[in-house]
């Protein structure tokens, strides 16, 4: 495949569910935070199933990532493409492995968690509450 984005990632892993690390050309070693998922914080009940959701989608995959913002940790916000062109945090809320963070979306993932929740991969069911970051104002 050929990247044309931002970040080419070659070999990503998975920090947590939302977060996803990688190595540049440069050595240098780089996180990166899903725009417009939310997913538990290590310590809730779901955090090592989420990672582990995540392990499984970037293993063995380039990722085209294009930057849309910067995090409040400095880590650059990406929205990422796998190989065959699926959308990373729409997989991971299709397969009830993350959530719509609406505030950071615009509601982009809407409509798969919707789709999960009727296949009956519900992440809302053990991940309830949203971070309220999640419920501001969408911009």
């Amino acid at each position: 495949m050929l990247c044309l984005a931002l970040f080419c990632l070659f070999d990503p892993r998975a920090v947590d569910g939302d977060t996803i690390a990688s190595r540049l050309a440069n050595g240098e070693s780089i996180s990166f935070r899903m725009e417009g998922i939310v997913t538990p914080e290590r310590g809730h009940p779901a955090f090592n199933e989420t990672k582990a959701g995540m392990a499984e989608l970037v293993d063995d995959e380039m990722l085209a990532c294009d930057m849309t913002d910067m995090d409040r940790y400095g880590r650059p916000v990406v929205v990422c493409t796998l190989s065959d062109g699926s959308d990373l945090g729409a997989l991971m809320v299709l397969q009830g492995m993350a959530r719509d963070c609406p505030a950071l979306s615009g509601g982009r993932y809407a409509n798969e968690e919707a789709t999960a929740r009727s296949l009956g991969h519900d992440l809302s069911m053990v991940y309830p509450v949203l971070p309220s970051y999640c419920l501001e104002t969408i911009r």
